[in-house]
């Protein structure tokens, strides 16, 4: 496998899961300015832009899960995981 960045293995990572299996998505806050490569290749049904809120994107990633999808939800922050935790902790353990 070549050298690479911790973000270029992101990229080549989510791109070989989403290339296998269209159940595959990623939604998060800049994700398509981020991730331009795997927008241009999938397009914005499966790679979606979020608001500024990682509570409402956690919990439509927990939605989509349920749903049958397989969402990569990207945080960019650590800083605001706490306030998105109500989602999985809460809401996801419950289904």
């Amino acid at each position: 496998m070549p050298e690479m960045t911790f973000a270029q293995a992101i990229d080549y990572a989510l791109g070989e899961a989403m290339a296998a299996d269209e159940r595959v998505i990623t939604l998060g806050e800049d994700v398509a300015m981020l991730r331009r490569e795997l927008l241009v290749r999938f397009g914005p049904s499966r790679v979606l832009q979020a608001p500024i809120s990682e509570a409402a994107f956690l919990a439509a990633g927990v939605g989509a899960a349920m749903a049958g999808l397989r969402p990569v939800v990207e945080i960019m922050m650590v800083d605001f995981i706490a306030v998105a935790l109500d989602a999985l902790l809460n809401q996801a353990t419950k289904v």
